[in-house]
């Protein structure tokens, strides 16, 4: 039985962005253009979900900090795995600091290995901030009998998943290529309120999402026994998981290894606020500013506490510099990667 801890709470060394020293007649721009405004946030998941908790909970936190005190207003939605929003405002949106983004964490590893399949570019993304980085698992119900690795490889098990950008859908294709593994992928679920109702509902058996969820939305399946986690897939492991193996680690090759911790380098983009290129870089530095203050709002601290979610935010600067580790990874190991994803480069 596994047993929740609390949420973890990291803001202490939060690196702060706040370098740049706002002359005051750029302040006085910044307030009067933010004065009266609505800033649209495009969340590209759904509205029930955890990105949907923090990006509401940021945006009341974010307003007071920022000049002008703007309204930020988030709407949601799960369409292409976070894709279509990312387009929307990488390409359609305004640029001068009216509207950012918020895409599922996969979405920025799927523009490295697919850049020329992407209708945006993520690499001249102006990075403001991660609200936190969140591990996730590969959840399969105990029913199906195939709760570890060996019977996973022997029994199929059908796996839902949103879209091929998202790490509902990549995490089982690389468990399948590379661990063998036999999941069934349906992919066409539109965010985690339909990828658990088909689970529970016995549409599927298995899914690959966020630990988190089954810490808060979902306990029931983890208190009742009803649900295995064979393996994780992010980065690291979680504190309550500490015997559950983590996937990329159990890879036969070291390339193989290196693919699968390509994708689970997901989780340091998950959640992650950003500008589409073109936005004045005083109006960035506001938002960094006001990101910065805001994960440190006692209020914004005690409803993320309160949802038992964590609270480890990472600063714009940071995802920045994650982001440009992500853009240069060496070529084999894309190339390893897409085969295992079956993506083909258009020329």
């Amino acid at each position: 039985m596994i047993a929740f801890r609390r949420p973890l709470i990291v803001v202490g060394t939060l690196l702060f962005s706040s370098a740049l020293i706002v002359p005051a007649a750029t302040a006085n721009e910044i307030e009067e253009f933010y004065k009266d405004r609505t800033v649209s946030w495009r969340v590209g998941s759904s509205a029930g979900g955890n990105y949907a908790l923090y990006a509401r909970r940021l945006a009341d936190a974010m307003s007071k900090y920022i000049p002008g005190n703007p309204k930020i207003l988030p709407t949601f939605s799960a369409r292409g795995g976070g894709r279509t929003e990312a387009a929307y405002v990488s390409n359609v949106g305004p640029r001068d600091g009216s509207m950012l983004g918020m895409t599922q964490q996969n979405v920025p590893i799927f523009f490295v290995l697919n850049p020329v399949g992407m209708k945006f570019d993520v690499s001249k993304w102006q990075w403001i901030g991660n609200a936190a980085k969140i591990g996730s698992v590969m959840a399969v119900m105990r029913s199906t009998g195939a709760t570890s690795l060996k019977s996973l490889r022997k029994k199929r098990v059908i796996i839902g998943a949103t879209g091929p950008t998202s790490e509902t859908f990549m995490n089982p294709t690389l468990a399948n290529y590379f661990l063998g593994t036999r999941f069934k992928i349906v992919t066409g679920y539109r965010g985690s309120g339909p990828l658990f109702k088909a689970l529970m509902g016995g549409e599927t058996s298995a899914v690959a999402i966020s630990y988190v969820t089954f810490q808060t939305r979902f306990n029931s399946l983890v208190t009742e026994n009803k649900i295995a986690f064979p393996f994780q897939v992010g980065l690291d492991a979680h504190p309550d998981l500490a015997n559950v193996p983590v996937m990329w680690t159990l890879g036969k090759t070291k390339l193989d290894r290196e693919a699968m911790k390509l994708v689970a380098s997901s989780d340091r983009f998950g959640r992650s606020l950003w500008f589409p290129e073109g936005v004045p870089k005083a109006r960035l530095q506001a938002f960094r500013d006001a990101f910065d203050k805001a994960v440190r709002d006692p209020v914004y601290i005690a409803q993320i506490k309160k949802a038992l979610h964590p609270v480890n935010p990472v600063s714009g600067l940071e995802v920045e510099a994650a982001a440009r580790e992500l853009f240069a990874t060496p070529q084999n190991v894309v190339n390893h990667t897409r085969k295992a994803l079956n993506i083909k480069i258009r020329k």
